[in-house]
């Protein structure tokens, strides 16, 4: 900017003095529009939230369903995300950075390289637009009752779950803990909320949330 400043001073002691201050206003007109317009921008940018507290209705839904031809009924355990900014998201995904499973007996089982990405409700796809103030519902895990034998807990990814999640003991009962963000491609990605849930083995309604989303609850 000094650099600038002698320059256009220059113009001034060199040329006429109304053809230098000219080009120096226009110079410097144009550097505020440029800097008011990235500062617009700035603050009406998207901003993403993800939420999981009792108050969210719509957290867990019960619901009838169908699946190769039996009737039966699923509970299905929700997270929120919103966009409190005032343009849209573009490419919006929830991920879950970090999974846990504590089990009502035996050791708990910690899933930490896999990035796994969650599908938005009702769609099975896991990147979508977001509006301003608005908001969606992303799944987190269902619970099926299709009638004997019980079924295991499943859980709301849009790809296939990794082969080893079995046999690692997730889908049984026990307690189950989740670190997730969401991002997108015109967007800063939230800080990661943790949740807490429980899935005692009862079809349907043995799938609950906890109240307490900054930390591993200890099961004990």
């Amino acid at each position: 900017m000094q650099e600038l400043l002698e320059f256009f001073g220059g113009l001034v002691s060199t040329k006429s003095d109304t053809l230098g201050w000219t080009l120096l206003a226009s110079l410097l007109s144009g550097l505020f529009a440029l800097w008011l317009k990235g500062l617009t921008e700035w603050r009406r940018r998207p901003k993403l939230s993800v939420s999981f507290l009792p108050y969210d209705l719509g957290l867990a839904v019960d619901t009838p369903a169908e699946r190769s031809g039996r009737l039966g009924q699923q509970r299905a355990l929700r997270l929120i995300i919103r966009n409190t900014g005032e343009t849209t998201a573009h490419g919006v995904i929830v991920s879950m950075i970090e999974f846990c499973y504590f089990p009502a007996a035996g050791d708990p089982q910690y899933l930490f390289d896999e990035v796994l990405d969650l599908a938005r409700a009702l769609t099975g796809r896991a990147r979508f637009d977001l509006g301003p103030k608005s908001h969606r519902w992303i799944d987190l895990a269902y619970s099926d009752d299709f009638g004997p034998p019980p079924e295991p807990l499943r859980f709301g990814f849009e790809a296939a779950e990794p082969a080893r999640l079995r046999s690692m003991g997730f889908g049984t009962p026990g307690h189950y803990h989740a670190a997730v963000l969401a991002r997108a491609e015109n967007a800063e990605a939230t800080s990661s909320l943790r949740l807490n849930w429980l899935w005692n083995g009862t079809p349907q309604r043995g799938l609950s949330a906890i109240w307490v989303t900054d930390r591993v609850v200890n099961p004990d």
